[in-house]
């Protein structure tokens, strides 16, 4: 969810969201560094293919490395054709192998009766494959669930997807995200839209379909009375492309969620979108984020919603509505007798402002999810919600992650844990709380017994800290399942503390350590822990400078007569020494179902023969195995701490994860080694405090002199 909203505040597209980096500085990267995408072993998608049908029997995911190649496309099409058990198929292929691939698929699927879903995302279909694929549809009835996003399929291949809407697919959900349609192709998909009254859902995120093609759609809409779903983020409508959409949608007797988010809406396009709020009975859920709505944009929505008896969930993050903005959300809140989901970052909320959410709070009695990220409540704001917390009986979500509420704030917080009994979800990442805070709420953990999901990521946490709340997990009562500890300082000491608390807590389901520098010592204390703790099914130890004595321990793990459990060790310092236990772990692994090496150090072809074997003998339950990032040409480049070891000790790292928790707005850094490549892996766009709303980032990455400036 953070990474998604990053995403929309910085208009990032996906390519450039999987990097974790702006869309200039990813070309630059790409430029200097060239990353070749790891190719498949001929046939090697069959052995994947042929175990996780007789585990599932349903569903199959063929990406990365165990994607079927080009010269695979004849067999696998023969191996689809013939499984009928088949109904749900993810498939991502190299460039270079997709156009032959989309040929043999789209023959398959011409025939086939079994499957309901595909999706193809990047995987370069382009407008060929398109064209295939289409042909197939008009002869296929059972396909409900088609996702071709990034694909640069261009006008052109809107064209062969509508045209095989037209012709009557039976297409129930259509995902053609990031595909550069322009307006020309939501021309030839509003022109389907006349015709089709089978789709139920379309997505079309990303395309630059303007005003123009905003008007088509619109036309559409009045025409088309099946839609339900319609997703138009960032596309460049701007208010008049906004105004004709909601006008159309007004008098839509079906439609239940509408995005048009990231569009550029000025506050006069929000006085269009009211109306339609208010004369639509059957809109659910309205995205309107990352606009610029302001504070008079906010006010004429909250207006609408005040009474209205139909929308439920509403999101109006990123839109600077300011404290004036909340005050006329607070006063829907009171009133509307249907809204369940209300998202309010990005707005630069003070504690003026959460007041008066908080006094709505208290009499509200539908809102099930609050989300007030990265706004300015500071400790006096998260006061205010800590009250308004004690006496709702309703709130089952609340994220107040990015606020800088410090210590005081989480004590605030920590008062109203015990007397909360509905609050499910706490979300406090990002406010520097440090050992103090999380002092103050582990010891309350044992007194609630709703509370299941707690992150408290990015709070410069250390060993300390770590122990205080292992100490409230050992103890009896703590209802936890899910616990987000990403981001601090635990180190190996505070690892095992934890361990030690996972002897005795048989609640704990999943724990996140991403990037707390355990080390070898504190995956030894984890893997001995969870030999016995029968409970975790999740375990992230991605960046946490694991060599390979911590992989050798990690490996015994998996031996075990434990169930089954999920495992991230990408981004460690895993080298080729590693190999030889790990794979005899695979061979007689009888506990991990997912299992992800990559970025790494290591020789990727031992590890895959010893995957493909445990998947072949079907020894235990490995479903998926991901060695992303090990491919032998980029081992030396691989993205994971290891440069950052160059910079300072554990804690002065603690540190530089707590900057996104500060209020700065300039970060010097002194004597860092032009070696630190790259260094978004501990000090990336999600570690900035959001008050630095347009960072130079470029220099990131990049080899520079000694001295660095953030601002």
């Amino acid at each position: 969810r953070r990474a998604t909203e990053r995403n929309l505040r910085y208009g990032l597209k996906s390519e450039h969201l999987l990097l974790g980096m702006p869309p200039a500085l990813s070309e630059t990267w790409r430029e200097r560094i060239p990353i070749p995408p790891i190719q498949s072993e001929q046939g090697s998608w069959k052995v994947v293919a042929e175990a996780a049908v007789r585990r599932d029997g349903a569903t199959l995911t063929l990406e990365g490395h165990h994607a079927p190649t080009s010269a695979d496309a004849p067999e696998f099409a023969d191996w689809l054709g013939q499984d009928s058990r088949l109904t749900h198929l993810r498939l991502r292929c190299a460039d270079g192998d997709a156009p032959i691939i989309m040929q043999h698929l789209a023959m398959c699927l011409a025939g086939n009766r079994a499957l309901q879903s595909l999706s193809v995302a990047n995987s370069a279909v382009g407008p060929a494959g398109m064209e295939a694929l289409a042909s197939a549809l008009q002869k296929n009835n059972t396909l409900k669930h088609l996702d071709v996003s990034s694909n640069r399929l261009g006008a052109r291949g809107a064209q062969h997807i509508a045209g095989a809407l037209s012709a009557g697919s039976m297409l129930q959900s259509l995902v053609l995200n990031d595909n550069a349609m322009g307006a020309s192709g939501a021309e030839h998909v509003a022109a389907a839209m006349h015709h089709n009254q089978q789709l139920r859902n379309l997505a079309m995120r990303g395309n630059a379909v303007g005003i123009s093609g905003a008007k088509r759609l619109a036309n559409a809409l009045q025409q088309n009375k099946a839609l339900q779903t319609l997703e138009l983020g960032s596309n460049g409508l701007r208010t008049v492309g906004a105004q004709c959409l909601v006008e159309a949608v007004q008098q839509h007797p079906t439609l239940q969620r509408l995005g048009l988010g990231a569009n550029g809406i000025a506050a006069t396009g929000a006085l269009h979108v009211a109306k339609t709020l208010d004369q639509n009975q059957s809109l659910r859920s309205l995205d309107v984020s990352c606009n610029a709505l302001h504070a008079e944009g906010t006010r004429r929505i909250a207006s609408a919603l005040q009474g209205r008896g139909q929308l439920q969930n509403i999101d109006l993050s990123g839109n600077e509505c300011g404290d004036s903005g909340a005050v006329h959300i607070a006063e829907a809140m009171r009133w509307s007798p249907s809204l369940r989901t209300i998202n309010l970052a990005h707005n630069g909320i003070t504690p003026t402002g959460a007041a008066r959410i908080a006094e709505a709070l208290r009499h509200n009695a539908t809102l099930q999810r609050l989300c007030l990220t990265s706004n300015r409540l500071g400790s006096e704001g998260a006061c205010h919600i800590a009250e308004a917390l004690q006496s709702n009986l309703f709130l089952e979500t609340l994220e107040v992650g990015g606020n800088d509420i410090g210590a005081e704030g989480a004590q605030h917080v920590a008062l109203a844990i015990p007397l909360n009994e509905a609050l499910v979800e706490l979300n406090l990442s990002q406010n520097g709380i440090g050992d103090l805070g999380v002092a103050c709420i582990a010891d309350v953990l044992p007194k609630n017994r709703v509370l299941r999901v707690l992150n408290i990521g990015e709070n410069g946490i250390s060993a300390k800290g770590g122990k205080f709340l292992a100490e409230a997990l050992n103890r009896n009562g703590s209802s936890l399942t899910t616990i987000n500890l990403e981001g601090n300082a635990l180190g190996a000491h505070g690892a095992e503390h934890l361990a030690r608390a996972l002897r005795e807590n048989n609640e704990l389901q999943g724990i996140n350590l991403d990037g707390n520098l355990i080390g070898d010592r504190g995956a030894q204390f984890l893997a001995e822990a969870l030999s016995t703790n029968k409970s975790i099914r999740s375990l992230n130890l991605h960046g946490n400078k694991i060599r390979n004595k911590g992989a050798h321990h990690m490996a015994n793990l998996f031996e075990t007569e434990r169930g089954s459990l999920r495992v991230d060790l990408e981004g460690n310092w895993i080298r080729d020494g590693a190999v030889p236990s790990l794979s005899k772990s695979l061979r007689g692994n009888r506990v991990v179902q997912d299992l992800s090496l990559g970025r790494n150090i290591l020789d990727e072809n031992s590890i895959r023969e010893s995957a493909a074997e445990a998947y072949r003998e079907n020894h235990g339950p490995l479903h998926n195995f991901s060695l992303l990032g090990v491919s032998p040409e980029v081992r030396t480049r691989s993205t994971s701490v290891r440069p950052f070891g160059d910079l300072a000790s554990s804690r002065s790292l603690g540190y530089a994860r707590g900057v996104g928790s500060t209020s700065r707005k300039q970060i010097r850094l002194h004597g860092i080694s032009p070696r630190a490549l790259p260094l978004s892996a501990s000090l990336g766009p999600r570690h900035i405090n959001p008050e630095i709303r347009h960072s130079k980032i470029d220099a990131w990455m990049l080899p520079k002199p000694p001295e660095r400036v953030l601002h």
